[in-house]
C-alpha cells in the first residue's frame, strides 16, 4: 500500500469527497499553496496524472479492488479519453 502522511491522508479524504484545493486549504486551514503541494505529493505517489485518477487508485488500494486497478494501469486505451 502506498504510504501517505496523516496530513495527506486528510487531504486525500477531502478529495474524494470532490472538494477543490481552495476548499480544502479552507477546511484544513492551510494555504492553497500548501493544499495544492499535499495533491501533487499525492498524485506523485500514486503515480496519477490528476486527482480523479489518484481517487480511483486511491479506492482500489484502500479496498483491494485489484482488477479494476490494473485495468488503469495497463490499458492505455483509457488514456485521454474524452468521452469520459
Amino acid at each position: 500500500m502506498i504510504e501517505l502522511t496523516n496530513r495527506e491522508k486528510e487531504v486525500m479524504h477531502l478529495m474524494c469527497r470532490g472538494y477543490s484545493n481552495p476548499e480544502i486549504a479552507q477546511i484544513l486551514c492551510i494555504t492553497m499553496f500548501t493544499a495544492k503541494a499535499h495533491v501533487c505529493s499525492i498524485l506523485k505517489k500514486l503515480n496519477a496524472k490528476n486527482r480523479i485518477l489518484a481517487v480511483v487508485k486511491y479506492i482500489c488500494l484502500k479496498y483491494g479492488i485489484d482488477t479494476l486497478l490494473e485495468e488503469l494501469q495497463l490499458n492505455p486505451q483509457y488514456e485521454n479519453r474524452s468521452e469520459f
